[in-house]
This record gives structure tokens, C-alpha cells and sequence, in this order.
């Protein structure tokens, strides 16, 4: 069995796996998110990614939700110092990013103050490099340009875990409660493959002729996601 009918699977078993009722409800969340690449894009990519990530989610009445999400990553930063006859110093930033939207089939496991879930998703990925040119003046950073370098899509999907834990309210399970919780999770998002830049893929000589050197694979990412969910 391929790596994509076993994450076919996955997702058809949360599906497929609803159980117990309760008071249907919906649910918001904003995660700080970390992005660790893994395989054939670990290889390419030094470092971890780092961004947010949102939900929204809504079941009705039983232990499966359904929704929709978003997350943004940036993966590489770059600030090269240039200097050219007769102009002032300026400076190359780039920052290179990937950014999904997806479908989510949360399963969860309880109806207490702590929940267990299961979570499968399916959507789109954009990835893409940004050059900003600005001078160097720390008192103004006046942005002369801004411009994408590289860009691509593909499709992701993913299935992972967490836990919720009741910070504020009544049960988050009661109908007309609204209630703050903590949200843990982890995700592996394997993401199709794509042509994208890494650091260092930007090359710009004293001449100012500039060499880009892509980069091409598959886009996984193990995604460890911390943040507050509010149910209502």
C-alpha cells in the first residue's frame, strides 16, 4: 500500500469512526505552529519553519467535526548588506514561505475537561520566495522594492493528535457554553512535490547580476502546533 491510500485510509477511519452525542457546537482556534521539514525536503531545508496556523470546526451533536483551516510557515530568512559606487548601502531580506489551506475531520475521544483527538486534513499548498530591497537606515527602513522571486503549488494532506484541556467555562461539550481551551497538537503534513528556493539560493554578485538555484521534492513537514481554541 502506498504512502498516499495509507493517509487515504486514515482519513476515511475518522470518518467512518463516530461515536456518543452530545450538544452540537462550534469551535475556533489560533495556533503558534513550528514546521519541521522532513525527508527529501530536510535534505534541502536547514532548519525549522515558524508561523500560525487557524481552524474552525463544527460537529453535530457527535464526536465528529468538520471544518476548515489555514497555516503559514516561513522557512528561511536572508538579509544580504550591498554596497554600490555612488549609492547608499542597502539590503536584500528574503524570506521564504509555504502556506496551505485545507479540510479537517477531527475525531475527538471524550467529553470532559480534557479531550483526546484524532485529525485528518486535505488541501492545497502554495510555496514561494519574497525579496524586499530596502536602505539600510535603522531609523527609517525605507522599502524601495518587493518582489516574488519563485513560486509554486501542490497538494498536502496529513493526519496527526492532540489534546485539549479546559481553561476557562463549563464542560466544552455543553450546548450555549463558551469556553477557552488549550490546544497541543502534532501533524504530519505531507505536502507533493514542488520547486522552491532554500537559503543561500539567491545569489547576487558586487555586479549586481543575480543566479537562482531551485530546489525540487516532495514538502513534508512535521508540524507541532500550541495555541487557544474558544467553543461556543
Amino acid at each position: 500500500m502506498g504512502s498516499s491510500e495509507r493517509w487515504t485510509c486514515l482519513v476515511a477511519a475518522l470518518l467512518l469512526l463516530v461515536a456518543g452525542s452530545a450538544a452540537a457546537g462550534h469551535e475556533g482556534a489560533i495556533h503558534f505552529e513550528v514546521g519541521a521539514p522532513e525527508g527529501c525536503f530536510d535534505e534541502n531545508v536547514d532548519g525549522l519553519g515558524y508561523g500560525l496556523s487557524l481552524d474552525y470546526a463544527y460537529d453535530g451533536g457527535g464526536a465528529l467535526a468538520v471544518g476548515i483551516g489555514a497555516d503559514f510557515l516561513i522557512y528561511g530568512h536572508e538579509t544580504v548588506l550591498m554596497s554600490l559606487p555612488l549609492v547608499e548601502d542597502f539590503e536584500y531580506v528574503t524570506d521564504n514561505n509555504v502556506a496551505s489551506l485545507f479540510l479537517l475531520a477531527r475525531l475527538h475521544g471524550g467529553r470532559g475537561r480534557i479531550i483526546p483527538y484524532l485529525e485528518g486534513r486535505f488541501g492545497g499548498g502554495y510555496i514561494w520566495t519574497e525579496t524586499k530591497l530596502s536602505d539600510e537606515d535603522w531609523y527609517d527602513d525605507d522599502e524601495i522594492a518587493r518582489e516574488t522571486n519563485w513560486d509554486d503549488f501542490m497538494a498536502v494532506w496529513g493526519a496527526g493528535g492532540g489534546l485539549k484541556i479546559l481553561l476557562h467555562g463549563r464542560d466544552p461539550r455543553d450546548r450555549g457554553s463558551r469556553d477557552v481551551l488549550l490546544d497541543m497538537k502534532v501533524v504530519y503534513r505531507h505536502g507533493g512535490r514542488a520547486s522552491y528556493l532554500t537559503e543561500g539560493a539567491i545569489d547576487v554578485d558586487p555586479g549586481g547580476r543575480v543566479r537562482i538555484n531551485p530546489s525540487t521534492s516532495e514538502t513534508d513537514l512535521m508540524q507541532y502546533e500550541l495555541g487557544v481554541a474558544i467553543r461556543f
